[in-house]
């Protein structure tokens, strides 16, 4: 017989999953409101010149064409001294995903790559993230024995820690780079993980969503291989 799922889509559940949303999209509010005064402005300090990086990659995609520069991460612009994608001096450390992300995110929002655009697209990752750790967290707790009520509790330090702490803070508005995009597709993994093992029936398509988001997180840091599309 196939295993009983441990937790059913009671109005109660569904009434502490509202709560812990609630709170974390309202504390992810008032972050926004306290980080607003350094929104959209680059400082020379604390790592910005990575999101200065993220913009000058996105910002060549959008004046050339993706396609066309075959989603190279170039740092040099297109001129007589630099005449091939190779001479561009192509950054490999990381494959594109993580710029593909955000540029797809600022075509949407202000029809080209800005710093407002980096700035929100990496503010709406954590916001995803404090929820999908909210989420993760109240799963598990229900599946531990805890009641609703103590589950919901204990779930919203996580989401909290997240949205507070120093470093996310700082870093998940004012510097976007690939270590910081890799962090939703990797949360959101280990929730879809956890909701497989919570609910049997829905395996067959946690397999598939785990499997692109698998994708989108080696697109974004996995082994180098931005210089494959690169003509030799």
């Amino acid at each position: 017989m196939p295993r009983k799922s441990w937790l059913t889509l009671h109005p109660k559940s569904l009434a502490a999953c509202l709560v812990l949303l609630g709170f974390t999209v309202g504390l992810f509010a008032c972050t926004v409101q306290a980080r607003r005064p350094w929104f959209g402005k680059l400082s020379f300090e604390h790592h910005q010149w990575l999101t200065a990086n993220t913009l000058r990659f996105a910002r060549a995609w959008h004046a050339e064409g993706p396609w066309t520069l075959r989603f190279a991460l170039l740092n040099e612009p297109r001129s007589v001294e630099f005449p091939t994608l190779l001479s561009r001096n192509p950054y490999v450390s990381y494959p594109p995903g993580f710029v593909l992300t955000a540029y797809a995110y600022s075509l949407v929002s202000e029809g080209a790559p800005t710093v407002s655009s980096l700035m929100s697209w990496n503010l709406i990752n954590h916001g995803l993230i404090a929820v999908a750790l909210g989420s993760l967290s109240l799963l598990i707790l229900r599946r531990l024995g805890f009641d609703r009520g103590t589950a919901t509790l204990l779930a919203a330090v996580p989401p909290t820690l997240e949205l507070l702490l120093p470093g996310p803070l700082y870093w998940h508005q004012n510097v976007y780079f690939a270590d910081q995009a890799v962090l939703l597709p990797y949360v959101l993994f280990i929730l879809l993980e956890a909701i497989r093992d919570a609910y049997p029936s829905a395996r067959t398509s946690s397999n598939w969503w785990q499997a692109l988001t698998m994708a989108w997180g080696l697109a974004v840091t996995g082994c180098s291989c931005a210089s494959w599309a690169l003509p030799m």
